[in-house]
């Protein structure tokens, strides 16, 4: 049984009346609003950031009498975001020693801090990040006094079981590749793109902030393999949802760009990142630099029916394990 409490003000941003670009209407911000009245998931065509998506998600996997939204009936609370308004319902929390507290992944720097502030102080809160390299981060690379035992990593799930097991039926893939683009350097898109050209490849180009969510669904069924460029991820919904659509990936990770943007965001520290927090050999291959990128492309290709990227997921990205781990989480502490 578990209280979940979130605040889609924390989502929000400014939006327009009159526009062309949906992403930008407030009409987003009153689906949003119905939404969260009503405690039901919308639409993901309608979802435009990796925060909303974690939230919507969630009203997909606590559903039923053993979980309650935004409100208090049980002893196991959790909190999703931790900003000043979570601080306030926390301090309330805390005036029953009796309540266990899981809070995360969404915080910023310095509400981030306060929260190690409070793992420290009181023994029934814990703080909860979305990937193995958001730990390292959380409990080494901030160079505060972190109990590794306050931190725990549960990744948010991306499908259910029953729409996975759908994604495994044969689709009418085409010779094509889909090519998803976010955060990087303009060069390196064009080195890719000309390199696909060379070879004959014909490719759809998805750019952060430019597609709808559920047209890159599409692209990722009927595309035989994926090229997937990203900055550093916290947990990466994007990639994992592709990977939940059986498509192999050829990924061009850059770890310099990405401990570079995490020293930039959280100031000093000792940072390390990816763009995929989780990987297997069955989802396909990662490459570091662009001479590996045009050496290993090859080989990629001709391994592409050896690939199975939905295994991954089935064991560790469903909202099914997703809710068990969480809720295994409580009884820890």
């Amino acid at each position: 049984m578990l209280n979940i409490f979130f605040d889609i003000n924390y989502i929000k941003t400014r939006k327009v009346f009159f526009t062309k670009s949906l992403r930008h209407s407030k009409l987003i911000n009153l689906i949003i609003f119905f939404g969260n009245i009503l405690k039901v998931p919308i639409p993901t065509k309608f979802i435009f950031s990796g925060p909303h998506k974690r939230m919507n998600n969630i009203l997909k996997t606590f559903k039923g009498p053993n979980f309650s939204i935004n409100k208090k009936k049980f002893k196991n609370n959790y909190l999703v975001n931790f900003d000043s308004d979570a601080e306030s319902l926390l301090k309330n929390l805390l005036k029953d020693p009796k309540n266990k507290i899981l809070i995360g992944p969404l915080y910023n720097v310095e509400y981030q801090k306060k929260l190690i502030e409070y793992t420290n102080k009181y023994p029934n809160i814990k703080k909860l990040v979305a990937s193995d390299t958001a730990y390292n981060n959380a409990v080494y690379g901030l160079g505060l006094d972190v109990n590794p035992k306050n931190v725990y990593v549960c990744p948010s799930g991306v499908i259910s079981r029953e729409e996975l097991n759908k994604n495994l039926m044969e689709y009418k893939r085409y010779d094509k590749c889909l090519v998803y683009f976010k955060k990087r350097e303009k060069s390196d898109l064009k080195l890719v793109l000309n390199f696909l050209e060379s070879m004959n490849v014909s490719y759809e180009l998805f750019e952060y902030g430019k597609y709808n969510n559920k047209d890159l669904m599409k692209g990722a069924k009927k595309s035989r393999f994926g090229i997937y460029m990203s900055g550093v991820e916290s947990q990466g919904f994007a990639v994992q949802e592709l990977m939940a659509c059986n498509l192999p990936l050829y990924v061009w990770d850059d770890l310099k760009a990405n401990a570079k943007n995490l020293s930039r965001y959280y100031g000093e520290g000792n940072f390390s990142g990816t763009t995929v927090t989780l990987w297997s050999e069955n989802n396909g291959k990662i490459v570091y630099n662009y001479e590996e990128f045009e050496n290993n492309f090859e080989e990629f290709v001709l391994n592409l029916d050896n690939y199975r990227p939905t295994k991954l997921v089935e064991e560790f990205l469903t909202f099914e394990s997703f809710q068990n781990k969480l809720l295994s989480i409580f009884s820890k502490f």
